[in-house]
């Protein structure tokens, strides 16, 4: 019972309402760093700064850069970036710079962002069709078969193809809130993109402060980073009853392995493969989805990164879908994602969180191979703590509801059917980019705190991590498994140990209300407010109490 070293845990049990209480959060990093790469940028100007980047990692409260690039998040670098349309003078294919790995001077050293700092690939986002400012403008070599009227507004029974890697479909960008629509379309992309953190290769990207509305439209990507829809900067996405499908690809033979921008693969840390994200969420943005089908092979179908700090991702009734290894939806620091009667398969994951971050579950129906939310925080700071609710609805797991990496977090399952080897594992990070906690301050950080309710659970709850506590409130649960390591209060609950348990009772506590099959004991010490005496106790099922 490592972790167990107080009659309660620091910050308390926890309560229904979430993490109340807890400490606030420090900023870390110089600014412009985030998600899964090292917490300094070679991303172009323009792209969203602050707390947030690829996937997990720390940032600071940096704004956006401007056209002349430069580190993103650092306030006003580069001046105000000036929107105009980009339209490819040659087909993208003959352009150098269109080939991953053409930036990388030795192929045989590390690449960008391993052990220095990343790079952006010198390729500029160009498209078909811009609309800027609410006024459409259609290249004069655009590279693709459009059919159908483009207007200001937006388009209706439009249909697009290309086979120009790179290239994007509809850059929608304005400095107000112009709306533009697309409904009734049909759009596909082949060929590799080559940095999706610009949004560069993707069908539809919506920037800066404009509206984008998609309904009644099927999108489908082939090849490596090419999404389907990017929202970015303080844009609004809104897709209702669209297919959006990513197929990805193959990594080319030129392909050198990089963090952040260029990367065509999950950066190592997240422990997954693939090579594409079918929806991408930056900056401030605000993504909502409705009765969609959203589709990827693998890597990623609702994506989030290079946050701002509050950006905002939603599905409502929506088929969510990552064939093989990855996972359905990622939040990354700053991003708070939401799922509500969603249909959620992966082959792996069904969320992976970092940071100060959430994603919600509510009346989903969930099955995924490995963890429904798997937790972590990449280089990050100890005060940081992750959130993620599951209330209704049914999840089965391969390995685990909570999966919880060397992190703080705050979980929380509600009247849900819940069903996998373990309802909550955490461990220590196995890879080099862990939160570390200073030795003084172990057990002292928020640590893990679990809240349970209206269930009946059959799966263990195992605490392997050692820099902080686990503590769990159980309220009308019936649980049939293992809990190590963990401060428990039972409030109307049951628990039967089916293995070898080591505990801290906090609160009153009904000896009644303990179990153990034959040959299982139970060892636990008596925290604060708990009224068993010490001794042992021979349980109803024919195992022990050993309470000290």
């Amino acid at each position: 019972m490592s972790s167990i070293i107080e009659k309660l845990p620091a910050y308390g049990m926890p309560v229904a309402d979430g993490p109340v209480g807890r400490p606030e959060p420090k900023k870390m990093g110089p600014p412009g760093g985030g998600g899964d790469m090292p917490p300094m940028g070679d991303m172009p100007g323009g792209m969203p700064g602050g707390p947030g980047g690829p996937e997990g990692m720390p940032g600071g409260p940096g704004g956006p850069g401007g056209p002349g690039g430069g580190m993103p998040g650092m306030p006003g670098m580069g001046g105000p970036k000036v929107l105009k349309p980009s339209f490819p003078t040659i087909a993208p294919h003959l352009d150098p710079n269109s080939v991953p790995g053409s930036d990388i001077e030795d192929p045989t050293a590390p690449g960008p962002g391993f052990g220095g700092p990343p790079k952006a690939p010198p390729f500029d986002r160009v498209e078909s069709i811009s609309v800027i400012n609410g006024k459409a403008y259609v290249a004069p070599e655009p590279y693709a078969e459009i059919s159908g009227e483009v207007t200001d507004g937006g388009v209706k029974g439009f249909t697009y193809k290309t086979e120009e890697p790179c290239i994007n479909g509809i850059y929608i960008a304005s400095e107000k809130e112009d709306e533009f629509v697309i409904d009734g379309c049909g759009m596909e992309m082949h060929g590799d993109g080559i940095n999706d953190f610009a949004g560069i290769g993707s069908a539809i990207m919506v920037d800066e402060k404009a509206k984008c509305v998609v309904k009644d439209t099927k999108v489908e990507t082939w090849g490596c980073i090419r999404p389907a829809t990017v929202a970015a900067g303080n844009s609004v996405l809104e897709v209702r009853n669209c297919t959006l499908i990513g197929h990805t690809g193959e990594l080319p033979k030129t392909y050198v392995k990089r963090i952040a921008s260029g990367m065509m693969e999950p950066p190592p840390g997240l422990e997954i493969g693939g090579t594409g994200r079918t929806h991408l969420s930056m900056g401030n943005s605000k993504a909502y989805f409705y009765d969609s089908y959203i589709y990827t092979r693998d890597w990623a179908a609702l994506s989030t990164d290079s946050s701002g700090g509050d950006l905002y991702l939603e599905a409502n009734n929506c088929e969510v879908i990552c064939e093989g290894i990855g996972y359905a939806t990622y939040a990354d620091n700053g991003c708070y994602n939401y799922l509500n009667d969603c249909k959620v398969t992966s082959g792996t994951h069904g969320a992976i969180i970092a940071g100060e971050a959430n994603v919600s579950f509510t009346n989903c129906d969930i099955k995924v191979g490995e963890y429904v939310s798997m937790i972590h925080s990449v280089r990050g700071s100890s005060s940081e703590v992750t959130t993620s609710y599951i209330k209704g609805g049914k999840a089965e797991s391969g390995i685990a509801i909570f999966f919880i990496k060397s992190t703080n977090a705050y979980v929380s399952a509600e009247g849900a059917d819940l069903k996998a080897p373990y309802i909550i594992k955490s461990e220590v990070n196995r890879d080099d980019a862990k939160t570390p906690v200073a030795p003084e301050d172990r057990y002292k950080v928020y640590g893990i705190k679990a809240f349970l309710k209206d269930m009946t659970l059959e799966g263990d709850i195992w605490h392997e991590e050692d820099q902080r506590s686990m503590a769990v409130t159980m309220v009308n649960v019936k649980l049939t498994g293992g809990i190590k390591d963990a401060y428990i209060s039972l409030e109307g609950s049951d628990w039967i140990a089916n293995k070898d348990s080591s505990v801290c009772f906090v609160g009153k506590t009904d000896l009644a209300a303990i179990d153990a099959l034959a040959g299982v004991t139970i060892t636990a010490k008596a925290g604060e407010g708990c009224d068993i005496a010490a001794g042992e106790y021979a349980l109803a099922s024919g195992g022990k109490l050993i309470l000290v």
